[in-house]
């Protein structure tokens, strides 16, 4: 069988189109116009885009090619925004960007008011962050990304539906049990075999069952 199948041909990530020959000889990736910021749609260069392509490689969760590319200022501006929604859990990335907002020095305080309100604003919304991530709940911040909150979120939903079942289950089987001791005798003799013969609850239920037709 002949082994001349040629190169095989390499795919543009964010369209799924083939690469040209030209973006394949520099060693791109991707073809620069799909290379846009998720949030202004505006060009991301090659080397922030290999670098939030990485980031993305690394991350818990795999995020749509749509929203791998995005410039740090337009990110970081949408984490700030997110504090507002009480929808999102608080993620360590934006934590991370307001205490190196809080930490950065600033040497010259500009005086006119036109260069001063920018900053004094920019101050009150990390204020109001702060107190914001400081009455979140805890368990919300350890959680670094809207779907796991989200996956946790049902999963905490369905034991507490699952506990309430099992406390409403007890309190009518009580409730049969006082109507009737006969009841909490046998279950008292079930849980015995079970501890006694290491048995499950259906199987010294079953022995049980042999024993009182004997």
């Amino acid at each position: 069988m002949p082994d001349n199948l040629g190169p095989q041909t390499k795919h543009c990530p964010f369209c799924n189109l083939p690469l040209t020959d030209f973006e394949i000889e520099l060693n791109h990736k991707w073809h620069k116009k799909c290379a846009k910021c998720h949030y202004c749609q505006h060009e991301v260069t090659h080397e922030m885009a290999s670098e939030c392509v990485s980031k993305a490689a690394e991350g818990d969760y795999i995020l749509p090619p749509s929203q791998m590319l995005y410039h740090v200022p337009c990110h970081e501006r949408a984490l700030m925004e997110q504090f507002k929604n009480k929808e999102f859990p608080i993620v360590q990335e934006q934590l991370d960007i307001l205490n190196r907002f809080l930490l950065t020095s600033r040497e010259e305080i500009p005086l006119t008011l036109d260069a001063l309100y920018p900053l004094l604003r920019n101050l009150q919304q990390a204020a109001a962050n702060v107190s914001i991530a400081i009455n979140r709940k805890k368990d919300k911040i350890k959680i670094r990304d809207v779907a796991a909150w989200r996956e946790t979120t049902e999963i905490r939903e369905q034991v507490n539906k699952e506990e309430k079942a099992k406390i409403e289950a007890k309190k009518i089987r009580l409730q049969s049990e006082r109507a009737d001791p006969k009841l909490r005798d046998r279950r008292k003799a079930i849980h015995g075999l079970m501890q006694a013969f290491g048995l499950s609850e259906q199987d010294a239920s079953a022995m049980l069952d042999k024993k009182e037709a004997n």
